[in-house]
């Protein structure tokens, strides 16, 4: 139950169950001490306070695991499936959502990008894992306020890439920053 090896809900399950077991030993040390007539009183008294000893034990234990357990972080997955149904059923009650960002791959308009812009470069880029990630991070502006690139690994933006690409590699004390997904559980 202290185990971090464990998920916190084994673990929870494991100190409910030392808890029930802290109890019937409790209860079965009284049972077995008053109702045993034939054996002496200190043998009885040694039964009583070994099983009374153990079983307050075990519930100091369960307990105490159970209070960590409260600053345990709960983790909570969501499958991509889930937020779709989720942004179909907001969409057939309140209609369609007027600044949700289109599929990262639908943008591919091509982008004519000056010389004079072209000719500076960035002090840091951003390198996303996914194009939707690289995507939120430009519709919200986070390459103007922070003076960096954003890109992502496989392309994103597809118009300026390139364009983008060349104007990094005049930067010889570039700083690259990455933002990737460094969850054990991934769904597809």
């Amino acid at each position: 139950m202290f185990s971090a090896k464990n998920y916190p809900k084994t673990r929870n399950t494991y100190a409910r169950a030392s808890q029930v077991s802290g109890v019937l030993i409790i209860a079965g040390g009284i049972f077995f001490s008053l109702t045993l007539s034939n054996i002496p009183p200190a043998v009885a008294f040694l039964i009583f306070s070994i099983s009374i000893g153990l079983g307050l034990l075990l519930l100091y234990l369960a307990n105490k695991a159970l209070n960590r357990l409260l600053y345990i972080p709960k983790s909570l997955y969501i499958r991509p499936s889930e937020v779709d149904n989720w942004v179909n059923s907001w969409t057939q009650w309140n209609g369609p959502i007027s600044k949700m960002l289109p599929t990262a791959n639908e943008e591919n308009a091509s982008v004519a990008v000056s010389s004079e812009i072209a000719a500076y470069s960035f002090d840091r880029v951003v390198v996303c894992e996914h194009a939707e990630i690289a995507q939120m991070l430009i519709a919200n502006n986070f390459h103007f306020e922070n003076n960096c690139a954003v890109l992502s690994i496989t392309g994103y933006p597809q118009s300026i890439f390139s364009t983008v690409l060349e104007m990094l590699r005049r930067n010889q004390e570039l700083k690259v920053y990455t933002l990737h997904d460094a969850s054990a559980v991934r769904f597809v």
